[in-house]
């Protein structure tokens, strides 16, 4: 028999050997004085025999002998390029395989170029391994007829990921970094290096995040709960609360540790990114290297902790006390989340201490001393839109385990755009009152907590002693029942519905949230160059298509530009408008001339990769009959 190139002699051959029962290797090659092939060998692939295990070697693991020393072959001879067999040889030392397992034999599988490009697309979308084979299986018929294993299929992904990765982790992830910055999409980073040029921390932020940061950077959640796989770095997301009560990520850090010298470098860099505007609220753990941070970066800024956190490490410190009814519901509950005033967080405190006596606990002692961070009672004047945890920087970690999850997250505050865009507030029948400054006391008759309520009819102000409205941004119910019931006024005041929770949030305005004088938002650099990048692309994309046009537009650009400088200098007085650019950009300059070297994997023993869990999240995985527990 004679072919006309490896390829078809080999598949050839191959067939044969699957209709058989047993797989093929391709064996030696020679080639002639020139360099040119002469002869090649395919083989049974039990072939030769496995290396022998020395008496003195111990493993783990002992994988079966697969080599049985099966002489069975078919040799080419290649002549002007023409494959002609010289010999063959059938017989085989070794029973076939059965034909149920045939889809198993290596050199039958092999993934197509179609499944290739399958594959690809769906752990782009963010689809495991296991489950794209399972979709490629189900459409084949069945595992036997997909043509290749999971194990092939993982093995297929994890080489394209090593493939894509050819300069290195860190020095691939700043090229990319530095790729999105150029293509005028107001992306920007941030990086540090070692002594020795390895990456230790980095930050990035893009256009999306910046112009969400405008509208709703009022309030800032900042965790590092998880840790990446690979070089144990700390995934550190700043996110906010959009008007849909939906996340919003404003920027993300990878930090190498916890040190106060990393927090500070990551809030710096963050700031840099959102233009120096500090938000108002930071909600955060109880990090002490944290704490010390944000009093030397954020000194204005109002720093809570979350409150879920100290919930759950009571469970190390009074854990014993935490199943206790008269405990719990007494004295705990009330002490973290009920207590609206200043007095009766401290009674409770007086109360709990004394009958469980907790003088001496020291946790209980420094969480006390800390209430001025956590305490309802203590955090009515400060806005915080109705946050009280981290838990939604936590929730935002599985963002970074998918791709395109990000963009998902931003598509959903598309789709409740659309939603309540349809919708209309129900307006009340105009009815005129005509009064002095009054005061009303609400409070059901059996309950000792009652809540002042104070309304003007002259200029249409209304406080309440809860201050919900101060803390969150909308009214509580005291006082809505109070405009509703009793003033009788027609419509909600102006002053007290906060333009980061209506419809036009993200729209430009002379006023910001709290209705205190500000920039105007349409007058930012950031909205500035979004609109002009949609326009210039545009009109690029049709200049693209001819010379003609493309030398059309240089000249025109080109007279912009004279135009546009000239105009600058006249505003600023400054005459070289080339260093007034690189000041602006010179937070997000990045010298990327230079070879950054990886971390040093590193996985510190007792440090997991996920979320840590609590004392009772441990108990409950090694007893799954036990009770569940009650999340707060």
């Amino acid at each position: 028999m004679t072919f006309a190139n490896e390829d078809e002699a080999y598949n050839t051959y191959n067939a044969y050997a699957i209709c058989k029962g047993f797989g093929v290797r391709k064996g030696q090659k020679a080639n002639n004085s020139k360099g040119i092939l002469r002869t090649c060998t395919f083989l049974c692939n039990y072939e030769g025999h496995s290396p022998p295990i020395l008496p003195h070697e111990q493993r783990d693991v002992y994988w079966t002998v697969k080599r049985t020393g099966c002489k069975a072959c078919i040799k080419f001879k290649i002549e002007d390029g023409v494959w002609v067999v010289v010999k063959f040889e059938e017989v085989h030392n070794h029973p076939f395989v059965d034909d149920k397992q045939k889809h198993l034999i290596r050199s039958y599988r092999h993934i197509t170029d179609t499944n290739r490009s399958i594959l690809a697309s769906l752990t782009r979308a963010g689809v495991r391994a296991m489950k794209a084979y399972s979709y490629l299986s189900s459409e084949a018929g069945g595992q036997e007829n997909v043509g290749f294993t999971l194990r092939d299929c993982q093995n297929f992904l994890q080489s394209k990921r090593r493939n894509f990765i050819i300069a290195g982790d860190c020095q691939n992830l700043i090229n990319h970094f530095n790729f999105l910055q150029s293509n005028g999409s107001n992306f920007s980073y941030t990086f540090q290096l070692d002594q020795e040029e390895r990456l230790t921390n980095f930050f990035w932020s893009d256009g999306v995040s910046k112009l969400d940061y405008e509208s709703f950077g009022d309030v800032v959640v900042f965790d590092t709960t998880y840790r990446t796989n690979k070089y144990n770095m700390i995934c550190a997301p700043f996110v906010g609360l959009n008007h849909h009560w939906k996340n919003v990520l404003f920027g993300c850090a990878f930090l190498l540790d916890e040190t106060i010298a990393s927090f500070v470098w990551a809030f710096q860099s963050f700031l840099e990114a959102m233009g120096n505007k500090a938000p108002k609220t930071i909600f955060t753990d109880q990090d002490h290297a944290m704490a010390n941070a944000i009093k030397t970066v954020l000194p204005n800024t109002n720093h809570r902790l979350c409150v879920w956190h100290i919930g759950k490490n009571a469970m190390h410190h009074i854990g014993h006390l935490l199943g206790k009814p008269g405990f719990c519901n007494k004295y705990w509950y009330k002490f973290l989340y009920k207590c609206e005033s200043e007095l009766e967080l401290e009674n409770t405190w007086k109360a709990m201490c004394h009958e469980w006596k907790l003088e001496d606990n020291k946790w209980l002692d420094n969480i006390y001393r800390l209430r001025h961070k956590w305490c309802l009672a203590f955090g009515r004047d400060i806005f915080s839109a109705g946050i009280r945890s981290t838990q939604r920087s936590e929730s935002t970690n599985s963002v970074f385990k998918k791709w395109h999850q990000a963009e998902k997250m931003r598509y959903s505050e598309v789709i409740d755009d659309f939603e309540y865009a349809r919708g209309m507030p129900r307006m009340m029948v105009e009815n005129k009152t005509d009064g002095p400054l009054h005061t009303y006391i609400l409070g059901a008759d059996s309950s000792e907590r009652k809540h002042i309520v104070h309304f003007c009819l002259g200029d249409s102000t209304i406080t309440c002693s809860c201050k919900l409205f101060e803390m969150q941004g909308w009214l509580c119910r005291h006082a809505l029942c109070i405009l509703i019931h009793v003033v009788n006024v027609p419509r909600i005041p102006l002053q007290y519905i906060l333009k980061r929770w209506t419809k036009i949030a993200k729209q430009s305005s002379h006023c910001d949230d709290v209705g205190e004088s500000s920039r105007d938002a349409g007058k930012s650099k950031i909205l500035r160059l979004k609109r002009l990048m949609q326009l210039a692309f545009s009109v690029m994309n049709i200049i693209a298509n001819h010379d003609v046009t493309e030398k059309i537009a240089t000249t025109t650009l080109m007279d912009l530009r004279s135009h546009v400088t000239n105009k600058i200098q006249s505003l600023t007085g400054q005459d070289d408008v080339n260093s007034l650019l690189e000041n602006d950009e010179s937070a997000y300059a990045t010298d990327c001339g230079i070879q950054i070297l990886d971390p040093l994997q590193r996985k510190p023993k007792g440090v997991p990769n996920a979320r840590l869990k609590s004392a009772s999240e441990k108990r409950k995985r090694k007893n799954p009959h036990a009770p569940e527990a009650t999340s707060h």
